[in-house]
């Protein structure tokens, strides 16, 4: 039996915790399975706004891969359905299957080779795996929440994760598109950048270059 079918036959136990008396939705118990001290993650949600810190554990088998919003957003309107997908101001959160390859290589072997682009795979986005060290805040799914961090697709119960080779894909194809405004702006700064302060060497080199270039030889002025 799947851990996501033991979980949604006991919801009363889950519901119960703490005595908080918070009525959780699949999506809900789905995002807890597995979790460490359930009696904190489920009061915190009960409290207006409530964020419980969601740890990415190896058990559930997902994974998380936080995306700059600038590439993050375009690449979301590229995906069918996704699994879920979290808000959080500055980045668009995937949550994924666990990878059996490091992202880099994922990347890499959909990225095209463009020489203008900076390598974005490493600047833009980051690899939370599951290995008990990294924690999401997230709000309860089921529950209307308007204040970031909010679900752009909430946890269902199922197990729909967004494919990390489906994502890399989405992404690479929105990269060029929404990455030109900030490469023009990367190029303008490096223009108008001033140039690097000499050294005393050069700055000694170009005065005596200055300095014979306005006056005459000795043999030139007789």
């Amino acid at each position: 039996m799947h851990p996501t079918t033991q979980l949604t036959q006991r919801p009363a136990y889950l519901t119960a915790v703490g005595g908080t008396g918070v009525s959780l939705s699949a999506g809900a118990q789905w995002l807890l399975h597995g979790q460490p001290d359930l009696v904190s993650r489920v009061a915190a949600w009960r409290e207006l706004h409530g964020l419980a810190p969601i740890r990415i554990m190896p058990g559930p088998g997902w994974e998380a891969i936080a995306v700059h919003r600038v590439l993050g957003e375009p690449a979301l309107r590229r995906l069918g359905r996704p699994g879920p997908v979290l808000f959080t101001g500055g980045s668009i959160v995937y949550f994924v299957p666990a990878l059996t390859h490091p992202w880099g290589a994922v990347l890499n072997g959909i990225a095209r080779k463009t020489p203008e682009l900076w390598d974005w795979g490493k600047s833009l986005t980051v690899h939370l795996p599951a290995d008990g060290t990294h924690e999401i805040h997230c709000p309860r799914p089921g529950i209307p929440h308007r204040k970031v961090p909010y679900w752009l697709a909430e946890p269902d119960g199922t197990d729909r994760l967004t494919f990390a080779g489906e994502l890399a894909t989405a992404l690479d194809a929105v990269s060029e598109t929404a990455l030109a405004p900030l490469l023009a702006e990367k190029a303008h700064k490096r223009e108008t950048a001033p140039s690097a302060p000499q050294t005393p060497t050069e700055r000694s080199r170009n005065n005596v270059a200055a300095f014979f270039g306005r006056r005459p030889h000795s043999t030139e002025a007789t």
